[in-house]
């Protein structure tokens, strides 16, 4: 089976145009990478309010599009998009998808996947970090 991490993007991030890996710059973004490439996944994305699904070596801008202040309907349709992104790119019945963002953050996404992990299900910031240096 393949494995894919999903990272959320954060508020802090560089004031230019950066490959995703790069561009994003909280302590908890950072963490959740080193964490996602210890596991070995065969690909590694990010979930960005403004450019849904992005590859890690993606040179996106920064925008300021925050996936927690994304209004029911328009987080429904992020989801969405999300999703037909993830089938375009991937059999989702032969892939194990872990997703390292808050429950807020991904509101609708994990219904669509059906073999899904949320390591930071109920967990606050101050927890995902302790799970990440576990």
């Amino acid at each position: 089976m393949e494995s894919v991490y999903l990272i959320s993007g954060s508020r802090q991030k560089l004031s230019r145009e950066a490959p995703a890996r790069t561009l994003y710059i909280s302590p908890l973004f950072k963490a959740c990478l080193r964490y996602a490439e210890r596991q070995n996944p065969d690909r590694i994305y990010v979930l960005s309010g403004k450019h849904g699904l992005v590859p890690l070596d993606q040179s996106v801008r920064p925008d300021d599009f925050p996936l927690s202040q994304l209004s029911a309907e328009e987080g429904a349709g992020w989801a969405d998009n999300v999703l037909r992104h993830l089938r375009s790119s991937l059999d989702l019945q032969n892939t194990e998808v872990t997703v390292l963002a808050s429950d807020r953050d991904i509101r609708g996404l994990p219904e669509g996947i059906p073999h899904v992990s949320l390591p930071f299900k109920g967990l606050g910031a101050a927890q995902r970090m302790r799970f990440l240096k576990g």
